[in-house]
């Protein structure tokens, strides 16, 4: 018998180990024993075990994976972790059709199927992101929407790392930025159907000062560390950040603190010129920066009323664009990262009601809308093959970390 390929169960076992070829040899006419594959030491019987040819791809089946934090991570073996390994690899070839569909309603690019940041050079650039995070560890972090997070979560885990964060959802815009690329107007227009009504902006401001993220509580912070808050995003035209600076700003100046307010905060964005020059069909494109809101135009002059110098600092880092594409373009990878939370909804649902889930339309979400209202503390979970990529997803940089020496020694995952 020709055993060309074992292939023990990603799922139960985890793993198919290759032994091509092994008939039983004969030489000089003198029969010798048979070569058998050997056996893994944590193996397990009564795994499920196919054998196929080596141009078989591996079976398709529903994939489950239990949450990875970092403490699941420490207590592998390395047999585990090599499992775990080969089923991220594997990930878009071993979907049961079901699962596959509901990656494909989510982003139907093919492309994104498999699980992102496979290849050594783009784990280099996502870690590269994170690095830039962790030089911030002093201050406060917001993180404004769910763009920023597979990036903090990562300088969460490294060594001299960030040791927190806050997440503030914010979803959309109502600003349009004309500036000189698509037309000869340039500034700030203010796209009034696209704006929160009275109602919803009075449940954001709630929102804010619950979790202890409106402008009172950012000047507050800023005092007690002696450092400004960091506000990071993803931007392009900056139309999202412009938007909720719009909205705080005119918070802080209801809450009588609207010149502090613009001497505690300072801006970190991230996003790919590369995607920009592509998306513009230009050959060079320079860096984008927010617009600021009326009330904190002051703060962004070069010389002001209050001395010389920008007052609310920006900086921007060109993310590489793979990294960019699979990161941020991809929609699965947006998905599992946490609550999308547009003005529409502030009067709906606070975001931890929903662990993910992109809410276009409200009419479709009501009936789930009152079932949580029903229920005290309800949570809206992952779908079973979010929470797969998710976790894979997590085990991937956990293990990039770690074979890069730069996993943290002690860390305690908030649950």
């Amino acid at each position: 018998m020709n055993i060309q390929k074992i292939c023990f169960n990603p799922i139960t076992n985890g793993s198919y180990p290759i032994v091509q070829n092994l008939p039983n040899k004969k030489s000089n006419n003198v029969k010798t024993p048979a070569q058998y594959a050997k056996v893994p030491a944590d193996f397990r019987y009564n795994a499920n075990i196919s054998f196929t040819s080596t141009t078989t791809e591996p079976k398709r089946r529903i994939v489950n994976i239990p949450d990875i934090e970092y403490e699941n991570y420490k207590a592998m073996s390395d047999a585990r972790k090599e499992r775990y390994r080969i089923l991220y690899r594997d990930f878009h070839k071993i979907l049961d059709e079901s699962q596959m569909k509901i990656l494909l309603s989510i982003d139907p690019h093919p492309e994104y199927m498999e699980l992102p940041l496979q290849t050594e050079h783009e784990m280099d650039e996502f870690i590269k992101v994170a690095q830039i995070y962790s030089k911030y560890k002093d201050h406060q972090i917001i993180c404004l929407g769910r763009s920023p997070k597979w990036f903090l979560n990562a300088s969460l885990l490294m060594k001299d790392g960030i040791q927190d964060y806050k997440f503030v959802a914010f979803s959309g815009f109502w600003y349009r930025i004309y500036d000189g690329v698509f037309g000869d107007n340039r500034g700030l227009v203010r796209l009034d159907d696209l704006a929160p009504t009275k109602a919803q902006e009075k449940a954001y401001k709630k929102y804010l000062k619950n979790i202890q993220a409106d402008p009172l509580s950012i000047v507050k912070k800023a005092k007690e560390t002696g450092k400004k808050v960091i506000i990071t995003d993803y931007v392009d035209t900056g139309k999202g950040m412009t938007s909720f600076l719009d909205l705080m700003s005119r918070y802080a100046q209801e809450q009588g603190v609207l010149d502090e307010f613009g001497h505690s905060i300072e801006l970190l964005t991230i996003g790919s010129n590369k995607y920009r020059q592509e998306r513009r069909r230009v050959e060079y494109i320079s860096d984008p920066s927010v617009w600021m809101p009326k009330l904190l135009e002051p703060y962004n002059r070069a010389t002001t009323a209050w001395g010389t110098g920008q007052i609310i600092q920006q900086h921007y880092y060109d993310i590489d664009y793979n990294v960019f594409k699979q990161m941020l373009l991809n929609q699965n990878a947006n998905e599992c990262r946490s609550t999308y939370y547009p003005c529409s909804a502030w009067t709906e649902y606070m975001p931890n009601k929903f662990k993910t889930g992109m809410i276009k339309d409200m009419k479709k979400i009501k009936k789930k809308i009152i079932a949580l209202k029903s229920q005290k503390n309800a949570i809206a979970h992952f779908k079973p093959i979010m929470r797969a990529y998710r976790n894979l997803l997590h085990f991937r940089i956990l293990d990039a970390l770690n074979q890069r020496n730069l996993l943290k020694a002690i860390h305690h995952t908030k649950i």
